[in-house]
């Protein structure tokens, strides 16, 4: 997070199911000497960082189903819908 400069919020996948989240984590102040960073509670495959309000705004929770695919899949949010608002 190193020189954002926006809220995040984490989205942390493994075996294609949201297995952690983290909202609203602060972009670090110019003054700040220490870098927070954020881990998951469990081993994952991949994180997304999305700006701060994308985990409530989409419904995303703890178990929520996940693929990176071109084409819709069926009850699994698709990254196009961000793109679309």
């Amino acid at each position: 997070m190193n020189e954002m400069r926006f809220a995040l919020d984490f989205i942390w996948i493994a075996n294609g199911r949201v297995v952690d989240l983290h909202e609203n984590v602060p972009y670090p102040e110019p003054h700040d000497s220490e870098i927070r960073t954020v881990q998951p509670s469990v081993p994952v495959d991949f994180v997304l960082e999305v700006p701060a309000g994308f985990i409530q705004r989409f419904g995303i929770t703890m178990g929520t189903p996940f693929a990176l695919t071109g084409k819709p899949v069926d009850k699994t949010w698709e990254s196009s819908k961000l793109l679309q608002e």
